[in-house]
């Protein structure tokens, strides 16, 4: 959870089973208007996707990605992590945590 990108596809997951890398991308570059898609898509693949998959949390293929039963045990602490930015964030929150429905654009820095 320490990383964003990885907060941000667990986010995605509180309201879908499943997504495809590129939805999972414009979801993200929304998220970081000033991140290049590709970078997103390059970093998913290499380092979340995996990352999220080797603790259960995840499946993935080369285009699809599917939550699991293991995630559905930590639904709960992802929408809380949620709610706890929203609340830190505050001004400068992604709209999406403004409101469930919206999406989210934030500036995000990794590792």
């Amino acid at each position: 959870m320490s990383a964003s990108r990885r907060r941000y596809i667990l986010y995605y997951f509180l309201d879908n089973q499943a997504a495809t890398v590129d939805d999972l991308v414009r979801q993200i570059s929304e998220w970081e208007s000033d991140v290049v898609s590709e970078s997103i898509r390059v970093s998913l693949h290499h380092h979340h996707l995996p990352r999220l998959a080797e603790h259960g949390l995840v499946e993935y293929g080369s285009s699809d990605v599917h939550s699991t039963s293991a995630f559905g045990t930590l639904r709960e602490t992802v929408a809380q992590a949620r709610a706890v930015e929203m609340d830190s964030q505050d001004e400068q929150r992604p709209p999406a945590f403004r409101s469930g429905s919206e999406s989210v654009s934030e500036p995000v820095s990794e590792d």
